[in-house]
């Protein structure tokens, strides 16, 4: 499918502004065209419509792991995790090559797969799905390229080869509330390669492919060779593109800068372009130096390899992007208060602005947090012994 380029479209239509929305705060000041191509622009205001007694409370309810104790608490390495229908966590630890499920207690239930090639077992997990129309769980696996797939008792239903390629940290692949399953895919030939997401229907065919918008041409990472290999980091503070699969069967997708996110169909359309008010946040030479500081600590004398004339003057608006399960959309912000890690920005399925909330931990965003209407479920690193933790944060709106 190829994506349409709809942000040069001539014309607005401009149809309302609205006064109300979901959170129960102050009016929204925003507005709502539609592009001549059929698209909707939303433009939100710097400020969103929660005020200081409308916005929703969020508190640290539950943390599952620990630095020592019984097996099942222990994680080494969590890299997803799922929440099914009856509120049970299911944790992938691919350090241990298992699945950990806990009830919403936080107590443990059972522990599924185990490292191997067989049935049931697996080589390198990075990710989990869970399909809302049958409740079962898919495991993948690329490094035996298939999908291993449980029901909700944890039990072996089958295992199906995954074509699709790419093979990253964690898998960024998720369920519509269709039981669509949306994989990432990487395509093409020298010169003409694209990201993509391929979608799959229950019997496991691919019926349709989806291209995803161009990033920058120019990537955001610097490449340090070392004598035991080469080290990537991304540049810091600069735009980089993320996305998400919303229930509906959209993507939400930004590059990073400006405050800009775009909700592209299934079909390769794009239904809306949701933007915000945001003045630069500058990069301080304070934040140089530590930078400039801590490389030199980590390479040595690596870090000559480093032009650090690419980090921009101002940081990127949008650091990443997250759809929960009733389709609000929550956007990590890149700021000088977003360096905590703790804020997030919130939107309703619409795209307009709600406001910010102030997270009682700072979650390792790395792991897609899942968010339902009134909890956070998502993964820390113990503050004072550095082990990975899932946490549990409730929402009272």
């Amino acid at each position: 499918m190829r994506l349409r380029n709809l942000l040069g479209s001539l014309g607005l239509i401009p149809i309302l502004v609205l006064v109300g929305c979901d959170g129960n705060g102050g009016g929204w000041a925003g507005s709502v065209d539609t592009l001549s191509g059929g698209t909707v622009r939303v433009q939100n205001p710097a400020g969103g419509t929660w005020t200081p007694e409308s916005r929703p409370r969020v508190e640290l309810d539950l943390t599952i792991g620990r630095a020592a104790g019984a097996e099942p608490y222990l994680f080494g390495d969590v890299r997803d995790l799922t929440v099914d229908g009856m509120g049970r966590i299911w944790v992938l630890d691919t350090q241990s090559q298992m699945i950990r499920v806990f009830g919403s207690t936080g107590r443990h239930v059972r522990t599924i797969g185990g490292a191997g090639q067989g049935p049931g077992e697996f080589r390198n997990p990075n990710g989990l799905a869970r399909d809302p129309t049958s409740g079962r769980v898919w495991v993948v696996d690329p490094a035996t390229s298939r999908y291993t797939v449980f029901d909700t008792a944890g039990t072996l239903v089958e295992t199906r080869p995954r074509d699709a390629t790419g093979w990253g940290y964690r898998w960024p692949g998720r369920f519509d509330q269709d039981g669509r399953l949306f994989d990432f895919m990487i395509a093409g030939g020298p010169g003409n390669r694209f990201r993509g997401l391929v979608l799959r229907v229950e019997n496991g065919e691919p019926p349709d492919t989806l291209r995803l918008p161009a990033g920058p041409r120019d990537p955001a990472f610097v490449r340090i060779e070392r004598e035991n290999g080469r080290t990537v980091r991304p540049v810091p503070f600069a735009p980089r593109p993320d996305w998400d699969v919303s229930p509906r069967g959209s993507v939400w997708w930004t590059s990073g800068d400006p405050y800009r996110l775009l909700e592209v169909t299934s079909a390769g359309d794009t239904a809306r372009i949701v933007e915000r008010e945001l003045d630069p946040t500058p990069v301080t030479e304070a934040e140089m130096d530590s930078i400039r500081d801590d490389w030199t600590e980590e390479f040595g004398q690596g870090v000559k390899q480093v032009d650090f004339s690419r980090i921009p003057d101002a940081k990127a608006a949008i650091r990443a992007v997250f759809v929960g399960r009733t389709n609000r959309v929550w956007v990590l912000p890149y700021g000088d208060t977003g360096e905590t890690g703790r804020l997030v920005d919130v939107f309703d399925p619409e795209g307009r602005y709600l406001g910010r909330l102030e997270l009682p931990v700072r979650l390792r965003w790395s792991v897609p947090p899942v968010v339902t209407h009134d909890a956070i479920y998502g993964v820390r690193e113990e503050p004072e012994t550095g082990v990975d933790q899932v946490v549990v944060l409730t929402i009272e709106w």
